[in-house]
């Protein structure tokens, strides 16, 4: 929110010696004053050439608008209202997910291979090959790949230049240290259509064949005997290490068996359908939410009781 990182905390906590906490005066509601700080945004305060950070002399020096009390707790209480249901979103989307997730561990997906066996590559492409894109193309980075969930957290436009390529439906894993070992994955489902986007050098895109789904790689790639795997097979100097795509295509594992597929991949269908209209609801909440938030710190809009209005 704003241009400068506010954390609001409901537990106890300690603060480094790079941020700082905020008490409220008894005329001022503390959820309103969160709000308020990061709608101003205070990086034009900030000093230093190298290391440029916020003094605690400036950030006190600065000047806040102050509506009456009662008036910056209707304020709060709406903006809160918006957070509120974006997190309760945000909850049933992580706990569909690992409702996924108990599901494929009890498939028994990920089990060692008896007699012979198959690799990952017999069940999924690993670095499919898809034409560049031409024009501007969807790009992704390593920061946008989370390390706790599917989703893909933010994307741009640019030229495309060098990079993996990926469409809906794919899944992308860091190969690199120490992103590997953070976890960081995701299923792509936030292009248009058909397009094709780009991603850092550092993506490995796992593609199904036709047999398991394509939420099955997603899934894999959270499973911990998979992900020791790659970890342990990583190469390369200290601090560069990474796991190629021969490697992870290489991965040993048993048949799937055909009737636990045919439980797992609908339910994976509804559920990830499912996460995604919630994240999308977020996405429109965030967007309204903001879009409120400096009609009602300028005084333009006013709240009336619980309501809005111009």
């Amino acid at each position: 929110m704003g241009n400068l990182g506010v954390k609001w905390v409901d537990c106890d906590y300690w603060v480094i010696d790079t941020a700082y906490s905020m008490k409220a005066r008894q005329d001022v509601d503390l959820r309103f004053a969160y709000y308020l700080v990061g709608y101003v945004g205070l990086n034009h305060l900030k000093d230093g050439s190298s290391n440029p950070s916020l003094t605690r002399e400036a950030f006190g020096a600065q000047l806040f608008p102050l509506p009456p009390l009662d008036e910056q707790r209707r304020i709060a209480g709406v903006l809160n209202a918006f957070d509120d249901l974006m997190e309760a979103n945000r909850r049933l989307a992580r706990n569909l997910e690992d409702q996924m997730h108990a599901v494929f561990a009890a498939e028994s997906f990920d089990t060692p291979p008896v007699f012979g066996g198959i690799t990952l590559g017999d069940l999924a492409a690993v670095n499919p090959r898809l034409a560049k894109p031409t024009g501007e193309a969807a790009y992704v980075d390593m920061a946008a790949l989370p390390t706790d969930s599917s989703r893909i957290t933010s994307m741009v436009r640019r030229a495309p230049t060098g990079g993996s390529r990926f469409q809906n439906s794919d899944t992308l894993l860091a190969r690199l240290t120490p992103c590997l070992e953070n976890g960081k994955a995701a299923f792509v489902d936030v292009l248009d259509g058909d397009e094709v986007a780009i991603g850092s050098t550092e993506f490995l895109v796992l593609r199904d064949r036709g047999g398991v789904g394509c939420h099955w790689p997603y899934m894999l790639t959270r499973s911990q005997r998979f992900r020791d795997y790659a970890i342990a097979n990583m190469n390369g100097s200290s601090g560069r290490q990474r796991v190629s795509a021969d490697t992870i295509a290489n991965y040993p594992m048993a048949l799937p068996n055909p009737d636990s597929l045919a439980r797992f991949r609908p339910a994976a269908e509804t559920a990830f359908a499912t996460i995604r209209a919630l994240r999308e609801e977020i996405d429109d909440l965030t967007r309204s939410r903001d879009e409120l938030l400096p009609l009602l710190m300028s005084g333009k809009v006013r709240v009336s009781g619980s309501l809005a209005v111009a």
